[in-house]
């Protein structure tokens, strides 16, 4: 008898424990923790709090803050929309306003120095939300010219209206980039499965751009005479004004024109292409 019951006591805590594990990974994948019955485990509390707050969707446009003295841009942008527009202010300052965005836990901005570094990142929750409204807008007078602008866009988006810059530095997984105006001495681009198109843009004298699944889209003032190239295709396809001269497997496409002006191209299997206006 007393086995029997061993046996049954043993039963049921082994199938305790499984069942608790299986409410631990429940709600590490994202399972709502309301959805749990409270009668199942009622004294493990954890299990039945719904710790996610979720912010009110208005469409409002709402101010943050404000920075002057800013030199370089470190912009990231992991889920949502980062805006990067211009004015006509003569103050100097940059101003960060926000449109569904959470800051207390979705956005991260900062002085460092003379470096203003904004992180914006949708942290994932229990409950699967449209994102698509959630914008960090930075407003830049335009007569700033920064050292160094760098963006990372992972799943999310980062547009400029219009960005001058000494470097240009953009890292993309499966976000994009854009940008309707730029300017820069030196462009390097890492673009894994996302997208990254810049337009009328000047003529940058070192360019380093590599591509693994994405896409790359330049658009730069001058000749494609007045700059010497450097490309490397893997399984993808680089094209100049059109023209394909890089595609296929392992294919090369040099050319020197003795001006100083360097063009590095390196894609893996998507696509990069650049176009002269």
């Amino acid at each position: 008898m007393r086995k029997r019951w061993k046996g049954v006591l043993i039963t049921c805590g082994i199938l305790a424990v499984l069942g608790a594990g299986m409410c631990v990974s429940a709600a590490a994948i994202g399972i709502d923790r309301s959805e749990i019955p409270s009668d199942f485990f009622p004294y493990v509390r954890w299990l039945h709090e719904n710790d996610t707050e979720h912010h009110e969707k208005t469409g409002d446009t709402v101010y943050f803050k404000s920075f002057s003295g800013i030199q370089s841009l470190d912009i990231r942008a992991e889920a949502m929309k980062v805006e990067v527009k211009t004015s006509t202010d003569q103050s100097g300052q940059i101003r960060i306003d926000t449109r569904d965005v959470d800051t207390e836990s979705e956005l991260e901005v900062k002085k460092d120095g003379t470096k203003l570094v904004v992180r914006s990142e949708k942290e994932r929750n229990n409950h699967w939300q449209d994102d698509s409204d959630a914008t960090v807008i930075i407003t830049v007078p335009k007569k700033i010219e920064f050292d160094k602008v760098k963006g990372y866009a992972g799943a999310g988006s980062i547009w400029f209206e219009e960005i001058r810059c000494e470097k240009l530095d953009l890292d993309v997984g499966a976000g994009a980039v854009e940008a309707d105006t730029f300017s820069a001495r030196k462009i390097e681009i890492e673009c894994d499965a996302g997208s990254v198109e810049l337009s009328r843009g000047n003529s940058p004298s070192d360019t380093d751009v590599s591509c693994n699944a994405g896409g790359i889209t330049l658009e730069l003032s001058g000749d494609r005479s007045e700059y010497d190239y450097k490309m490397k295709v893997s399984a993808g396809d680089i094209s100049i004004d059109g023209e394909s001269v890089a595609s296929g497997l392992q294919e090369n496409y040099d050319q020197d024109h003795g001006t100083g002006k360097k063009i590095k191209a390196d894609c893996m299997a998507g696509s990069i292409e650049i176009v002269f206006k």
